[in-house]
């Protein structure tokens, strides 16, 4: 998912015919989900909203997209979320790599 998002999001855009700056407002799922999807997701939507001044919402169940909808209309500028994790992460240490 990483390394495709940035990419996908710029596919939208233009399968839309639309530009950065016409997005008024930005909704995400929060979860749960995956610990670095949430993680990713929620870094690079916070990231949007902070580079285009606009405001950014959250919602998560079946019907997120309405629920984020009406939490947008009450959502500033210069807010962010924060993704809700399904429980603890799972950490492991970086595998040794022979040099």
């Amino acid at each position: 998912m990483a390394d495709t998002l940035l990419n996908k999001i710029n596919d939208l855009l233009i399968k839309n015919k639309i530009g950065l700056s016409s997005i008024k407002g930005l909704i995400i799922f929060t979860g749960s989900g995956s610990f670095t999807g949430l993680r990713i997701g929620t870094t690079v939507a916070n990231s949007l909203s902070y580079g285009l001044n606009i405001p950014i919402s959250s919602a998560e169940g079946e019907d997120w997209i309405k629920q984020g909808l009406e939490n947008l209309k009450n959502s500033k500028a210069g807010e962010f979320v924060i993704p809700k994790y399904s429980g603890e992460p799972n950490i492991t240490k970086p595998k040794s790599s022979s040099a």
